[in-house]
């Protein structure tokens, strides 16, 4: 399970978070810069790749959350580019309510890193999934708008 979990956050989350804000920004300046850094998602997305085949993810529970524990090359530097890769497309989106789910997001991982250091990873997944579900909000607007406008012949 631990290495599914890494998987999901290792290869899956930091291409699809660009990937899925680029098909829904309108902005051609937003959407060029978003484009070019889908290409760190997918590096880290192949690094990942590498590293689980070469040490598999160990999970332990350490203070009623889970420690993973996986040694990377560069940690800093791949910690950098996660953080990049998962929150920078939200700040830069055009919509403020997704720039307002980026800072939330951000700020969980500060606070994670920070607080929580030996079970960060967890910790960090926890506080956004929280934050994240404003973009079941967003979404659930966006619908809604878009209903409207085709009711009402609006754009």
């Amino acid at each position: 399970m631990s290495n599914l979990y890494g998987i999901f956050i290792g290869v899956i989350w930091p291409f699809y978070a660009y990937f899925a804000l680029y098909q829904g920004e309108l902005e051609s300046t937003t959407r060029k810069v978003m484009i070019s850094m889908i290409i760190v998602g997918l590096g880290l997305a192949a690094y990942t790749i590498i590293g689980l085949i070469s040490e598999p993810i160990m999970a332990h529970i350490v203070n009623n959350s889970i420690r993973y524990e996986h040694e990377v090359a560069g940690q800093q530097f791949v910690r950098a580019m996660y953080l990049f890769a998962t929150c920078v497309p939200f700040i830069l989106a055009s919509d403020r309510f997704l720039n307002i789910t980026g800072t939330l997001i951000t700020l969980s991982f500060l606070i994670a890193f920070y607080v929580y250091r030996e079970t960060f990873a967890s910790v960090w997944c926890f506080l956004a999934a929280i934050a994240s579900a404003l973009i079941y909000v967003y979404v659930i607007n966006q619908n809604k708008k878009e209903r409207y406008e085709l009711r009402t012949g609006q754009n």
